[in-house]
């Protein structure tokens, strides 16, 4: 798309305008915590967007828009942790963005397509961040199949969250129930909403481990269920 400057401005305004919704949503309805998915947060818009969780205390986690530089392909994930000092003032610790460790072969196929090499570093370590007394660490979609990753994160983070944009939604689903019994963690994936597999779970027993899931479709359309 980027030699499409009028279709490119279009799904960017779109883009914009979505999340600027979501994250105002969210703010209104007191959140705790907010989970994007990946692809969705624009690199002009992340200041605001970061701005928005200082002011309201809100945790916030989501994947960047992919770029591109001298044919290298980044796809990197963002977490703001509000902070309030002792004089009351608020404000949000980002660190540097992670880069997403492992593709899918999928993404793997379409970068060798148009001739696109990854920044992809399978053995930098996943970092955890505490907050409220509680260890989060976040995946960016296919990372979460991976078995020694999953592994990594049992001993250091009580949430997990997972920012995709994936259709293969079933394998996800079996991927975090067995991540939230393995680990005994809370986990949450967070798809877009073209596709089913965004749940949040919770290590109980069956009936009550699902805290709450939304379930789109390839059509777009979406039910929830709290």
């Amino acid at each position: 798309l980027a030699s499409d400057a009028s279709e490119l401005g279009k799904i960017t305004s779109l883009l914009r305008t979505a999340i600027r919704t979501i994250v105002n949503a969210a703010v209104r309805r007191r959140a705790h915590v907010l989970v994007l998915p990946e692809w969705s947060l624009l690199p002009e818009q992340l200041a605001w967007v970061m701005s928005r969780a200082a002011d309201a205390r809100m945790l916030t986690i989501g994947g960047q828009t992919p770029d591109t530089t001298a044919g290298t392909y980044a796809n990197r994930i963002w977490t703001g942790v509000p902070i309030r000092d002792s004089g009351g003032h608020r404000a949000c610790l980002v660190p540097p963005p992670r880069q997403k460790r492992y593709l899918s072969p999928h993404e793997q196929v379409q970068l060798e397509t148009v001739g696109l090499t990854s920044a992809a570093e399978a053995q930098t370590a996943i970092p955890a961040y505490r907050w409220r007394d509680t260890n989060f660490a976040s995946l960016i979609c296919f990372e979460f199949a991976d078995i020694s990753t999953r592994q990594q994160l049992r001993a250091i983070a009580d949430v997990i969250t997972v920012s995709s944009l994936n259709m293969d939604w079933r394998y996800f689903d079996a991927v975090q129930d067995a991540t939230t019994r393995d680990s005994y963690s809370l986990t949450v994936c967070v798809n877009t909403g073209e596709y089913p597999g965004t749940r949040i779970m919770r290590p109980t027993k069956s009936e009550t481990s699902s805290v709450a899931s939304v379930h789109g479709s390839e059509i777009g359309r979406a039910s929830c269920r709290e």
